[in-house]
């Protein structure tokens, strides 16, 4: 199979150099943690969402939603080409305490 940077579902797209942004939005508060994984996906330059990372099909896009673990889709960066990307949530807890949410974009460097 040819390499293609915009496939999700090719494993060898996700290894190598990223980077990744987390943001911390403290206690648990679902509504705030649906608008900042929205956010995320309506910066400009981003295709997607795609649940998990088994397709990049147009057909198969959803919106950003909390009801996956992560969702995937194609960043496209100027003066560098376009990569994977993905975001997913953290929650923190601590000795059986609750503590912060966190959201986080993850993007593979351009080959």
């Amino acid at each position: 199979m040819p390499h293609d940077a915009r496939a999700i579902e090719q494993g060898a797209n996700w290894l190598g150099g990223h980077y990744e942004v987390c943001i911390e939005l403290g206690a648990r508060d679902e509504a705030r943690l649906e608008t900042a994984l929205e956010a995320c996906w309506a910066i400009g330059g981003l295709i997607g969402c795609w649940p998990g990372r088994s397709s990049s099909d147009p057909a198969a896009r959803i919106s950003p939603t909390l009801e996956f673990d992560g969702l995937s889709g194609i960043a496209a960066i100027p003066d560098f080409g376009e990569c994977v990307c993905s975001t997913h949530v953290i929650r923190e807890v601590d000795d059986g305490r609750i503590g912060s949410t966190w959201v986080c974009r993850w993007e593979r460097w351009p080959q």
